[in-house]
């Protein structure tokens, strides 16, 4: 539980570090500025851009980390909960 909490904590955290080291390190790529200014003339474009890819990646990194924990500590803690129950039942 503390894992989960964790992990969906450090997302906003992250996000606002990227952002910036993005902001403070402006060394440009040539590739990269290419296709920028192609698809990205005008300010508002990048900024919804970048706050649907924060949203995507923010779900998907929600189900992934729901997914993995089950999938390691899925069958422990079905134990760990029967196991609680054993003893309640024994008081």
């Amino acid at each position: 539980k503390r894992y989960f909490q964790f992990t969906m904590a450090l997302i906003p955290l992250c996000f606002i570090f990227a952002l910036l080291l993005g902001y403070h390190d402006r060394q440009p790529i040539p590739a990269v500025e290419k296709i920028a200014r192609g698809s990205f003339s005008h300010v508002w474009k990048v900024i919804v851009f970048s706050m649907l890819y924060m949203a995507f990646l923010t779900v998907g990194i929600y189900y992934f980390t729901k997914w993995y924990l089950k999938k390691l500590y899925g069958k422990y803690i079905t134990q760990l909960k029967e196991c609680i129950e054993e003893l309640k039942e024994e008081e």
